[in-house]
C-alpha cells in the first residue's frame, strides 16, 4: 500500500492493472539486487519507510491495510505476478487486513509458518494468479469469496 499510496508508484496509473504491472518491475530489480549483492556478502538491512531508524529484523515485512477486510474477503489470498511468483500475502480478520511481503526466498515459507503458528490462516485461501488491488484506493485488497470485486 506504501509503495503505491505514497512511494515509488503514487504517480503511476492505477488502471487495468497497469500498477501491479509497474509493482512486479519494481519488485522483479529488487530481487535482482539482493541476489547480487548476497552473491557478493554484503549484507543488506531494510528499513521502515516512515522510521529509517528501525531495521526490519526477519526475512519478511507486515504492512497494515489502508482498507479494512469485509466478512466476504479470503482468509488468505497470496498476490502473484507472472515468473515472479508470490510477491504479497495479504491475511483478512475480524475487519483488519494486513499484508505479509517476503524479504528474501525463505520469506515465503516463514509468513506461512507465522500464519499457521497464530491460527491465523484459518478459512479459505485464494491464488487469484495477479495482484489484487483497488484501483480507486490504490490499496492491496483479499480476494473475495462471493465473486470477483478486483481490477
Amino acid at each position: 500500500d506504501y509503495w503505491a499510496r505514497r512511494g515509488p508508484g503514487e504517480t503511476m496509473d492505477p488502471s487495468r492493472g497497469k500498477l501491479a504491472g509497474a509493482y512486479a518491475e519494481w519488485t522483479r530489480r529488487l530481487r535482482q539486487y539482493l541476489i547480487t549483492l548476497r552473491a557478493h556478502a554484503v549484507e543488506v538491512v531494510f528499513h521502515l519507510h516512515d522510521q529509517a531508524q528501525q531495521a526490519v529484523d526477519a526475512d519478511y515485512f507486515v504492512e497494515s491495510a489502508a482498507k479494512k477486510s469485509l466478512e466476504s474477503d479470503a482468509s488468505v489470498t497470496e498476490h502473484s505476478f507472472a515468473e515472479l511468483g508470490t510477491v504479497c500475502i495479504s491475511h483478512a480478520r475480524d475487519g483488519v487486513l494486513q499484508h505479509y511481503y517476503p524479504l528474501a526466498p525463505q520469506g515465503i515459507n516463514e509468513i506461512h509458518a507465522a500464519l499457521r503458528k497464530s491460527g491465523l490462516a484459518e478459512g479459505t485461501v485464494a491464488f487469484p494468479g495477479s495482484i489484487l488491488y483497488d484501483e480507486n484506493s490504490r490499496s492491496l485488497m483479499a480476494e473475495s469469496i462471493r465473486g470477483p470485486k478486483w481490477h
